[in-house]
């Protein structure tokens, strides 16, 4: 059974309009990405969720930034049990390769963000990823609003990395990245961006389904019943 994901900003719009749109295009269910660690917003999103979560599934999930690689390894300790997912943003090749080696991260975000020479991610990397199961984030928001020579280096770039992750088999996750309702794309029109960057047009649907097993093998490992992956306390 297909379960499609997005990932989205809380952005203009209320938690109502974002979920009557999602429903609309298909969606099984959305993250909310967060990307400040705020207690009190997030307890009022959690609030919110509470009488939509009927209609669709809503997880929040956070993006973090690092700056301080000592203080960014400790918070993400906090974090793992609070987040279902938790992403990274990427382009420095330094985070790169931490978020590659680190398995509590689940998502490396346009690791290609503000590069001019190269697309920020390897083979190396790509295996590292995949041992570590972090999926390769693609945000077509940032695809869709290029322009120009932009575009052109940043379909290579993306091209690039769609082909590495197919070669080792690195996870990939495509998202809207909406900051709008106007923003959302539905999982078809995000497939075919898939197929036009190099997905194989049976796997195209693959990354759009991707970020629903992330959750579901989160939510597992926060079970008191789980010990590791394939096995669990049974009674």
């Amino acid at each position: 059974m297909r379960h499609f994901y997005d990932i989205c900003y809380l952005g203009s719009n209320n938690l109502q309009e974002l979920t009557e749109f999602y429903k609309r295009f298909g969606f099984d269910g959305f993250v909310l990405l967060i990307k400040d660690y705020d207690s009190k917003k997030i307890f009022d999103i959690k609030k919110q969720i509470l009488d939509l979560n009927e209609q669709i599934d809503i997880k929040i999930g956070i993006e973090l930034e690092l700056k301080n690689k000592n203080k960014f390894l400790n918070q993400l300790r906090k974090l793992r049990t609070e987040f279902p997912i938790i992403a990274v943003r990427g382009g420095n090749l330094d985070t790169n390769r931490l978020v590659c080696e680190n398995n509590l991260i689940d998502i490396l975000i346009n690791p290609h963000k503000n590069r001019k020479t190269d697309s920020g991610f390897d083979k190396i990397m790509g295996n590292f990823a995949k041992t570590n199961n972090v999926a390769i984030g693609i945000d077509i928001r940032d695809f869709l609003f290029s322009h120009k020579k932009n575009r052109v280096f940043l379909s290579q770039s993306l091209m690039n990395n769609i082909k590495i992750c197919d070669k080792v088999g690195t996870n990939i996750v495509i998202y809207s990245g909406a900051i709008s309702k106007w923003d959302i794309r539905d999982p078809i029109t995000m497939s075919s961006i898939g197929f036009l960057l190099g997905l194989n047009k049976d796997k195209s649907l693959k990354p759009l389904q991707n970020l629903y097993k992330i959750i579901k093998r989160n939510e597992e490992k926060i079970d008191s019943d789980w010990i590791m992956d394939g096995v669990r306390l049974v009674n």
